[in-house]
Order: structure tokens, then C-alpha cells, then sequence
């Protein structure tokens, strides 16, 4: 890699959450959990998807206006720069991800899944028996 510019800080690894609480842009490669932790956390995108699961994702929150999808040829300097910027200054992609921040909060998280997941299963299970004769 060379020697990284002073602004930069390179690590073996990191608490993805610990930075996304202080970031203002978060470029990723699109995975479902990376975006979900970055629209909780109220953090725009921007998205360089290496598969079509990938894009998907990225696509999804594009429609939302959280985030900016790129493709590898975007990953030059000057390209990655200027879209860098764009999310960073225009208040809409923060106003996105913000709006879909409070959503997710909104929403329960993983608590209030397991919850629904497992009132459900309560609700069904008495009914399999039922059919299975159990």
C-alpha cells in the first residue's frame, strides 16, 4: 500500500459499530449487515458491490437515498473523490440515512425480531402438532 497519507489510519481490524458511531460516510461493498449497521447509525453510503447480492443491497439503499452505488472503474482516486464529496455535501443522502435511521430504531432491532419470530413460532407450533398428530 505504501505510506498511507497522515489523514489515514490503517488497521489489522476495527470495531466496524465504534467507527460508524463517529463516521459521516461509510464506503463498503454493499454486504446486508454493513448497510443495516450504517442506516442504524444514521451514516450515507457509498457502495462498490463485488456480486449481484452485493448491488442488490447497494440498489435498495440508493432507491432510499441513503446511498451512491459505484462500480470498480469509480475506485480511481478522482472518481472516488468527487463521489465522496457529493454524498458528504449534499444534505440529502444524510437526511436519507437519517430518516431510516430512526425507522430502524423505531423498529425494535434484533430484540423485538426475536420476539416477533418467536410469538410466531408459539402461535404455529400448536397447529403442526395438530396435523402431525402429535
Amino acid at each position: 500500500l505504501g505510506t498511507p497519507p497522515e489523514n489515514f489510519v490503517i488497521r489489522p481490524f476495527v470495531d466496524q459499530l465504534e467507527v460508524l458511531k463517529r463516521a459521516r460516510l461509510f464506503v463498503t461493498h454493499g454486504g446486508t449487515n454493513s448497510v443495516m449497521e450504517s442506516l442504524y447509525n444514521g451514516v450515507p453510503l457509498l457502495v462498490l458491490p463485488p456480486t449481484s447480492e452485493h448491488a442488490f443491497v447497494g440498489r435498495s439503499a440508493t432507491a432510499k437515498g441513503a446511498a451512491r452505488m459505484l462500480t470498480m472503474k469509480d475506485l480511481e482516486g478522482t472518481r472516488l473523490r468527487a463521489a465522496a464529496e457529493t454524498v458528504l455535501n449534499d444534505p440529502s443522502y444524510r437526511d436519507a440515512a437519517e430518516m431510516l435511521r430512526k425507522s430502524l430504531h423505531a423498529a425494535g432491532g434484533f430484540r423485538r425480531g426475536a420476539d416477533v419470530i418467536q410469538s410466531y413460532r408459539d402461535q404455529v407450533k400448536p397447529r403442526v402438532a395438530d396435523l402431525v398428530g402429535v
